[in-house]
């Protein structure tokens, strides 16, 4: 029997750090011969995955969030001495790292780098001498994590990208008008604020398009502001955040991903807007969206926060169907043999045997 601990502070229902926890869950309690535990430190949400793979599979989820402080660490590490894991995946959590001197040595430890930020690199850096290995989602994670470590844990970092859902059958190309979406927060990081900008770009091009923004934040008020004419029109539609299912839903019907974040480690979204056939129109960010899409083949990279250049590439995916659709059928077979759940379950399997 192989014993898995996930330790991470909380669960929420979606958001791209839990979505990769669900699937780490998921792939590891699909072999019978492992005992895989959820543990985590902070108030969470009720997440439906999770529940699913408790009721079917045998997950077991350890809450610590209503103890107080010391005793959070004190019994931290009482539960992991008890369920005595062989391997600990630890999501961006800091009481972890800082138990990790009193677990037991033969215990080995993972720490998965999901955010390009210092305080990322901080946590994942606290007692480094006692962790095995740091995994990487894109290459730019690796070099500057080990810049931020002064080039000491280089050989320990590993880069396995992200797996995500498999595709939905598209329906897309019956449509009459360009259907464009826009999934994630709605904050300057994510370049957001720039999305009213792009729509009436594209208005002043005489284009037709329905374009759906999918997601909450605190730019949302002042976006349906600026865009409340074409709200009402029907040209825009703000969705607010959704379930799942519906994002996929949307995305197997969209023609076009409009992203243009200023800052993401890897960049899930975009897996997943390819691997349902929205071809992808997003910022070019050095060794993370440029792993993922290959400009003018299964998407376009563009500069940040250049409204006319992206207005201009989705403006040519609009007037070029057949162009578009080649970009399409390019995204998700690239989306497929890159980033599917298989691919990433393999390679994690692989990454822990070497352990």
């Amino acid at each position: 029997m192989r014993r898995f601990a996930i330790v991470v502070s909380n669960i929420t229902p979606g958001g791209g750090l839990t979505k990769y926890v669900c699937n780490l869950a998921r792939f590891l309690t699909d072999d019978s011969q492992s005992e895989v535990s959820v543990i985590t430190t902070h108030k969470s949400e009720y997440n439906p995955e999770i529940h699913r793979l408790k009721e079917e599979r045998g997950l077991v989820h350890y809450d610590l969030s209503e103890k107080t402080k010391v005793m959070k660490y004190l019994a931290l590490v009482s539960l992991l001495r008890r369920l005595n894991p062989e391997i600990i995946i630890n999501n961006y959590n800091a009481v972890l790292q800082y138990v990790l001197p009193f677990v037991k040595s033969s215990t080995k430890t993972v720490h998965i780098l999901h955010n390009a930020t210092s305080d990322f690199y901080r946590v994942g850096g606290i007692n480094a001498s006692r962790v095995t290995g740091w995994i990487a989602p894109t290459p730019a994670l690796k070099y500057e994590f080990d810049a931020y470590m002064r080039g000491t844990v280089s050989d320990k970092i590993t880069v396995i990208p992200h797996g995500v859902e498999a595709g939905l059958v598209a329906q897309r190309y019956g449509n009459k008008i360009a259907e464009i979406v826009y999934v994630g927060v709605l904050y300057e990081h994510k370049g957001a604020h720039i999305l009213p900008d792009i729509i009436r770009n594209l208005e002043n091009r005489n284009l037709d398009f329905h374009f759906s923004i999918i997601g909450e934040g605190k730019l949302r008020e002042v976006m349906e502001h600026r865009l409340k004419k074409e709200i009402e029109d029907g040209t825009v539609e703000f969705t607010g955040r959704i379930a799942f299912e519906e994002v996929y839903k949307r995305l197997a019907s969209a023609d076009i991903f409009v992203y243009p974040t200023h800052l993401d480690a890897f960049g899930l979204v975009i897996a997943e807007a390819m691997i349902n056939g929205a071809v992808p129109v997003v910022t070019c960010l050095e060794n993370i969206t440029d792993t993922i899409v290959t400009n003018d083949v299964t998407g376009y990279l563009v500069k940040q926060d250049d409204i006319e250049a992206f207005s201009e590439r989705i403006e040519t995916l609009i007037l070029n169907p057949d162009h578009r659709m080649d970009m399409s059928e390019a995204a998700k077979k690239e989306a497929q043999t890159k980033f599917s759940i298989p691919v990433m379950k393999d390679n994690y399997h692989k990454y822990f045997s070497k352990l």
